[in-house]
């Protein structure tokens, strides 16, 4: 399930119905069936036999709605106990700046964009490349390097036990821009990637094979989980 930006969660920056469509299409091709649903309470306590995740959703930005905590802190810990039983989750571009109010997001997602510390310079053509030692990982293991027009996000905040895999360089600094968690205590495997600001990221064949990657290997180590409103 694709959960895809909007109001709470999206912003004036992020087309994310057209992002959401572009990983909706390169996982069906792949397969997958796919299912893309409007942020909404019901969309994340409503899981049935899902066994991904794709957080495709933003924060809001100037003049936003409120979010009504005692409506969605259910949905979150829905979505957070869906997780724990061997749920995967998959955190694309403005994820790490999503669920404002909920305070476990960031450890579960494995890290989070730091308000007033993380940024990027201008979208461009990018490269990303494996950070060094990482290319036995699954997900990047054989994968030279990824090139897309796209956001370099930079500065994010990593918690401990995320395993970083893909990075760039800007301004003579390693910034990394996708990690792994493993599962652990029965939750299910995360993946953060923090390209995907348009479709443009998603023309790049590259970029697309990360994708496939990611959430191959996410569904290699997660449990199918069934949950009830």
């Amino acid at each position: 399930m694709v959960f895809s930006g909007a109001a709470p969660y999206s912003d004036p920056w992020h087309p994310f119905g057209e992002t959401s469509s572009a990983i909706a299409r390169t996982l069906s091709a792949r397969g997958h069936e796919v299912v893309v649903r409007e942020a909404s309470p019901a969309a994340l306590r409503e899981l049935g036999d899902v066994q991904l995740v794709v957080v495709n959703s933003g924060n809001g930005g100037p003049g936003a709605e409120p979010v009504d905590a005692s409506v969605w802190r259910p949905a979150w810990e829905a979505f957070g106990a869906w997780h724990a039983g061997g749920g995967a989750i998959l955190g694309v571009h403005t994820a790490a700046n999503t669920f404002r109010g909920w305070e476990e997001w960031p450890t579960i997602l494995g890290g989070r964009w730091e308000v007033g510390v993380s940024g990027h310079p201008e979208r461009s053509v990018a490269v990303f490349e494996p950070v060094p030692g990482a290319e036995g990982h699954p997900i990047v293991a054989g994968l030279a390097q990824v090139q897309a027009y796209d956001e370099r996000y930079s500065d994010l905040e990593i918690a401990p036990g995320s395993r970083i895999l893909l990075q760039h360089e800007t301004a003579d600094r390693f910034q990394p821009v996708v990690w792994a968690r493993e599962a652990f205590e029965g939750c299910g495997r995360v993946v953060y990637d923090a390209l995907g600001h348009d479709g443009r990221s998603y023309e790049s064949s590259s970029r697309r094979q990360l994708l496939e990657r990611e959430v191959d290997w996410l569904l290699r180590g997660s449990t199918p989980v069934r949950t009830h409103r």
